[in-house]
């Protein structure tokens, strides 16, 4: 019971004191699009979840610009007839974004963003190799409330073709998923 108390307390403490804060926290989905490898099938090939935090620069009617970091967990099987595992994908994504309002009232966005991502990995056997490459994402926001959204974004990943073993060249995946302004 002291806990529901003390989330209440803190909820209506963020709302008041945020009225005018250029924060946002984001949860998605990760759907992948690119499940196949070089010659590889990958089975179960999952997005598990992705958290992102991003921080307006600017204040403008119609075009803002910010900076932000999304992190995504993924995780994959390989079962073929030489080779079984699976691998986990930790990836970070420092960006900077460009935001434009589509609707006059401000409740839809188009949002696209340019960054580097970091891709480190895992599996069973503790091995492991971390790649990174250029990052581009799209995306949309509808604001439900003041302070509630639901966003659609596509991501593109174009990693170091040098370093891979198990992926093309790139890696895609839409993230489907809602937020909040803090």
């Amino acid at each position: 019971m002291n806990k529901k108390i003390l989330l209440i307390v803190l909820v209506i403490s963020i709302n008041s004191f945020s009225q005018n804060s250029k924060f946002s926290i984001e949860l998605s989905y990760p759907i992948l699009i690119s499940e196949k490898g070089n010659d590889l099938d990958f089975i179960d090939f999952n997005g598990i979840v992705d958290l992102g935090v991003k921080y307006n620069l600017t204040e403008n009617k119609k075009i803002n610009f910010g900076v932000g970091i999304n992190t995504t967990l993924l995780k994959f099987k390989v079962d073929d007839s030489f080779t079984k595992f699976t691998r986990n994908h930790y990836i970070f994504q420092p960006k900077v974004f460009g935001k434009i309002k589509l609707i006059e009232n401000g409740k839809l966005d188009f949002i696209t963003g340019l960054g580097y991502a970091f891709d480190f990995n895992s599996t069973e056997n503790g091995k492991g190799k971390t790649y990174s490459g250029i990052n581009f994402n799209a995306g949309i926001r509808y604001l439900f409330t003041e302070k509630l959204f639901l966003h659609l974004q596509y991501d593109y990943i174009m990693y170091n073709k040098s370093e891979l073993v198990y992926y093309n060249e790139n890696l895609s995946f839409i993230k489907i998923g809602i937020g909040i302004k803090i």
